[in-house]
Protein backbone atom coordinates (compact mmCIF):
# COMPACT_ATOMS: atom_id res chain seq x y z
CA UNK A 1 0.00 0.00 0.00
CA UNK A 2 2.84 2.39 0.84
CA UNK A 3 4.49 1.60 -2.49
CA UNK A 4 1.26 2.38 -4.30
CA UNK A 5 1.13 5.82 -2.71
CA UNK A 6 4.78 6.63 -3.45
CA UNK A 7 5.38 4.89 -6.78
CA UNK A 8 2.17 4.61 -8.79
CA UNK A 9 0.19 7.83 -9.04
CA UNK A 10 -2.96 6.23 -10.52
CA UNK A 11 -3.21 3.40 -8.00
CA UNK A 12 -3.71 5.34 -4.78
CA UNK A 13 -5.41 3.10 -2.22
CA UNK A 14 -8.81 4.28 -1.05
CA UNK A 15 -9.98 3.86 2.53
CA UNK A 16 -12.11 0.94 1.45
CA UNK A 17 -9.21 -0.85 -0.23
CA UNK A 18 -6.91 -0.20 2.73
CA UNK A 19 -9.57 -1.66 5.01
CA UNK A 20 -9.92 -4.70 2.75
CA UNK A 21 -6.17 -5.31 2.60
CA UNK A 22 -5.83 -4.89 6.35
CA UNK A 23 -8.74 -7.22 7.02
CA UNK A 24 -7.26 -9.80 4.66
CA UNK A 25 -3.93 -9.61 6.47
CA UNK A 26 -5.67 -10.20 9.80
CA UNK A 27 -7.42 -13.20 8.23
CA UNK A 28 -4.07 -14.66 7.17
CA UNK A 29 -2.71 -14.28 10.71
CA UNK A 30 -5.79 -16.10 12.04
CA UNK A 31 -5.35 -18.93 9.51
CA UNK A 32 -1.71 -19.32 10.57
CA UNK A 33 -2.58 -19.15 14.27
CA UNK A 34 -0.10 -16.33 14.86
CA UNK A 35 -0.96 -16.08 18.58
CA UNK A 36 0.61 -19.53 19.09
CA UNK A 37 4.02 -18.14 18.16
CA UNK A 38 6.52 -19.31 15.57
CA UNK A 39 9.05 -21.07 17.77
CA UNK A 40 11.41 -23.40 15.97
CA UNK A 41 11.36 -21.37 12.76
CA UNK A 42 14.64 -20.93 10.91
CA UNK A 43 15.57 -17.22 11.19
CA UNK A 44 17.36 -17.22 7.82
CA UNK A 45 14.45 -18.95 6.09
CA UNK A 46 11.97 -16.55 7.67
CA UNK A 47 14.04 -13.54 6.58
CA UNK A 48 14.30 -14.86 3.02
CA UNK A 49 10.54 -15.43 2.91
CA UNK A 50 9.92 -11.84 4.01
CA UNK A 51 12.36 -10.54 1.38
CA UNK A 52 10.58 -12.62 -1.28
CA UNK A 53 7.20 -11.19 -0.22
CA UNK A 54 8.56 -7.65 -0.42
CA UNK A 55 10.02 -8.44 -3.85
CA UNK A 56 6.56 -9.35 -5.15
CA UNK A 57 5.21 -5.99 -4.04
CA UNK A 58 8.13 -4.03 -5.51
CA UNK A 59 8.08 -6.07 -8.73
CA UNK A 60 4.42 -5.53 -9.57
CA UNK A 61 4.58 -1.84 -8.77
CA UNK A 62 7.56 -1.66 -11.15
CA UNK A 63 5.60 -3.53 -13.82
CA UNK A 64 2.64 -1.15 -13.54
CA UNK A 65 4.80 1.96 -13.77
CA UNK A 66 7.31 0.97 -16.46
CA UNK A 67 5.82 -1.84 -18.57
CA UNK A 68 2.06 -1.25 -18.65
CA UNK A 69 2.17 1.18 -21.60
CA UNK A 70 4.81 -0.52 -23.76
CA UNK A 71 2.27 -1.98 -26.17
CA UNK A 72 3.51 -5.55 -25.67
CA UNK A 73 1.11 -8.38 -24.82
CA UNK A 74 0.90 -9.92 -21.37
CA UNK A 75 2.16 -13.19 -22.85
CA UNK A 76 5.31 -11.66 -24.32
CA UNK A 77 6.14 -9.71 -21.15
CA UNK A 78 5.59 -12.62 -18.77
CA UNK A 79 7.41 -15.03 -21.12
CA UNK A 80 10.40 -12.72 -21.47
CA UNK A 81 10.58 -12.14 -17.73
CA UNK A 82 10.47 -15.86 -16.93
CA UNK A 83 13.00 -16.67 -19.66
CA UNK A 84 15.50 -14.18 -18.25
CA UNK A 85 14.85 -15.51 -14.75
CA UNK A 86 15.53 -19.05 -15.95
CA UNK A 87 18.88 -18.02 -17.45
CA UNK A 88 19.90 -16.22 -14.26
CA UNK A 89 18.87 -19.16 -12.09
CA UNK A 90 20.77 -21.61 -14.31
CA UNK A 91 23.94 -19.59 -13.73
CA UNK A 92 23.50 -19.21 -9.97
CA UNK A 93 22.01 -22.60 -8.99
CA UNK A 94 25.22 -24.68 -9.47
CA UNK A 95 26.99 -22.46 -6.95
CA UNK A 96 24.50 -23.19 -4.16
CA UNK A 97 23.15 -26.65 -5.04
CA UNK A 98 24.87 -29.92 -6.01
CA UNK A 99 24.48 -31.27 -9.51
CA UNK A 100 21.70 -33.92 -9.56
CA UNK A 101 22.80 -37.44 -10.43
CA UNK A 102 19.34 -38.69 -11.39
CA UNK A 103 15.98 -37.31 -12.48
CA UNK A 104 13.11 -39.33 -10.94
CA UNK A 105 9.91 -39.02 -12.93
CA UNK A 106 7.56 -37.82 -10.17
CA UNK A 107 9.74 -34.96 -8.85
CA UNK A 108 10.55 -33.93 -12.42
CA UNK A 109 6.86 -33.82 -13.36
CA UNK A 110 6.13 -31.86 -10.18
CA UNK A 111 8.74 -29.26 -11.11
CA UNK A 112 7.38 -29.01 -14.65
CA UNK A 113 3.81 -28.58 -13.37
CA UNK A 114 4.95 -25.94 -10.88
CA UNK A 115 6.81 -24.07 -13.59
CA UNK A 116 4.04 -24.24 -16.20
CA UNK A 117 1.01 -23.69 -13.95
CA UNK A 118 2.21 -22.22 -10.67
CA UNK A 119 4.59 -19.80 -12.38
CA UNK A 120 3.87 -19.47 -16.12
CA UNK A 121 0.07 -19.34 -16.08
CA UNK A 122 0.09 -17.49 -12.75
CA UNK A 123 2.32 -14.74 -14.17
CA UNK A 124 0.10 -14.39 -17.23
CA UNK A 125 -3.03 -14.07 -15.09
CA UNK A 126 -1.30 -11.66 -12.70
CA UNK A 127 -0.30 -9.35 -15.56
CA UNK A 128 -3.96 -9.17 -16.53
CA UNK A 129 -5.00 -8.43 -12.94
CA UNK A 130 -2.42 -5.67 -12.55
CA UNK A 131 -3.61 -4.07 -15.78
CA UNK A 132 -7.28 -4.36 -14.80
CA UNK A 133 -7.41 -3.50 -11.08
CA UNK A 134 -3.93 -2.18 -10.31
CA UNK A 135 -1.02 -3.76 -8.43
CA UNK A 136 -2.30 -2.98 -4.93
CA UNK A 137 -5.55 -4.90 -5.34
CA UNK A 138 -3.92 -7.58 -7.54
CA UNK A 139 -1.49 -8.46 -4.75
CA UNK A 140 -4.51 -9.50 -2.67
CA UNK A 141 -4.16 -12.92 -4.32
CA UNK A 142 -1.13 -13.62 -2.12
CA UNK A 143 -3.45 -13.63 0.90
CA UNK A 144 -5.09 -16.77 -0.46
CA UNK A 145 -1.83 -18.78 -0.52
CA UNK A 146 -1.86 -19.79 3.19
CA UNK A 147 -5.62 -20.37 3.02
CA UNK A 148 -5.30 -22.75 0.06
CA UNK A 149 -2.18 -24.40 1.50
CA UNK A 150 -3.89 -25.05 4.84
CA UNK A 151 -7.02 -26.37 3.13
CA UNK A 152 -4.93 -28.69 0.95
CA UNK A 153 -3.10 -29.94 4.03
CA UNK A 154 -6.40 -30.86 5.66
CA UNK A 155 -7.93 -32.42 2.54
CA UNK A 156 -4.88 -34.24 1.15
CA UNK A 157 -2.52 -34.81 4.08
CA UNK A 158 -5.29 -35.35 6.66
CA UNK A 159 -3.95 -32.61 8.90
CA UNK A 160 -6.05 -31.58 11.89
CA UNK A 161 -8.58 -28.83 11.16
CA UNK A 162 -8.84 -26.17 13.86
CA UNK A 163 -11.43 -23.43 14.22
CA UNK A 164 -9.09 -20.66 13.09
CA UNK A 165 -8.68 -22.04 9.54
CA UNK A 166 -12.28 -21.55 8.29
CA UNK A 167 -12.74 -18.37 10.34
CA UNK A 168 -9.57 -16.83 8.91
CA UNK A 169 -10.52 -17.94 5.38
CA UNK A 170 -13.89 -16.18 5.64
CA UNK A 171 -12.20 -12.99 6.85
CA UNK A 172 -9.76 -13.13 3.91
CA UNK A 173 -12.71 -13.47 1.51
CA UNK A 174 -14.45 -10.48 3.09
CA UNK A 175 -11.27 -8.44 2.77
CA UNK A 176 -10.93 -9.42 -0.89
CA UNK A 177 -14.55 -8.42 -1.52
CA UNK A 178 -13.92 -4.98 0.00
CA UNK A 179 -10.97 -4.34 -2.30
CA UNK A 180 -13.08 -5.22 -5.35
CA UNK A 181 -16.06 -2.97 -4.64
CA UNK A 182 -16.37 -0.21 -7.22
CA UNK A 183 -16.64 3.39 -6.19
CA UNK A 184 -18.69 6.01 -8.01
CA UNK A 185 -15.61 7.74 -9.48
CA UNK A 186 -14.58 6.93 -13.06
CA UNK A 187 -11.92 4.25 -13.36
CA UNK A 188 -8.46 5.50 -14.26
CA UNK A 189 -6.97 4.11 -17.45
CA UNK A 190 -3.31 3.66 -18.37
CA UNK A 191 -1.50 6.98 -18.47
CA UNK A 192 -3.82 8.59 -15.95
CA UNK A 193 -6.74 9.07 -18.35
CA UNK A 194 -10.34 8.54 -17.34
CA UNK A 195 -13.21 7.11 -19.26
CA UNK A 196 -16.08 9.60 -19.67
CA UNK A 197 -19.58 8.74 -20.82
CA UNK A 198 -21.59 11.53 -22.44
CA UNK A 199 -25.38 11.32 -22.46
CA UNK A 200 -27.14 13.46 -25.07
CA UNK A 201 -30.76 14.32 -24.51
CA UNK A 202 -32.76 14.78 -27.64
CA UNK A 203 -36.08 16.53 -27.84
CA UNK A 204 -39.14 15.20 -29.58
Amino acid sequence: MLLAVVVVSDDRPTRQRVAGLGLGFIGVLIVLGAWQGFSGQDPLGTALALIASASYAVGWQYVRRTLSDTGHSHLSMSGGQLLLGTVQLALVAPVFAPTPTSFPALPLLSVLALGALGTGVAFLVQYGLVDEVGPTTAMMVTYFVPVIATTAGVAILREHLTWNTPVGAVIVLIGAALTQRRSGAPRALSGGRTRTVRIHRTGS
